[in-house]
């Protein structure tokens, strides 16, 4: 499962959306052991300009946001790799 942060939740993490998300992740984390859970909300809010990940007219993903999500992504496969190989 990939949380995906929008840009509200990534930006401030004290909006009201936010908390919905924390708790809707907290729910999930009780089935990490079924499986994979990709949080990108902390990977988000590092970023050192995390507004320029997305759209400056919309919510969505741009180039940078895109790509630092599928970063994460590979990263998380290959170690799963590491882990447990095919």
């Amino acid at each position: 499962v990939l949380l995906i942060p929008s840009k509200l939740t990534a930006t401030d993490e004290y909006a009201r959306e936010a908390h919905a998300f924390d708790d809707y992740a907290e729910r999930l984390s009780v089935y990490a052991s079924e499986f994979d859970v990709i949080d990108l909300r902390e990977v988000f809010r590092a970023h050192e300009s995390p507004e320029s990940l997305y759209y400056a007219i919309d919510g969505h993903w741009n180039a940078a946001g895109m790509t630092l999500a599928g970063e994460i992504v590979l990263q998380h496969i290959q170690q799963r790799e590491k882990e447990d190989p095919p």
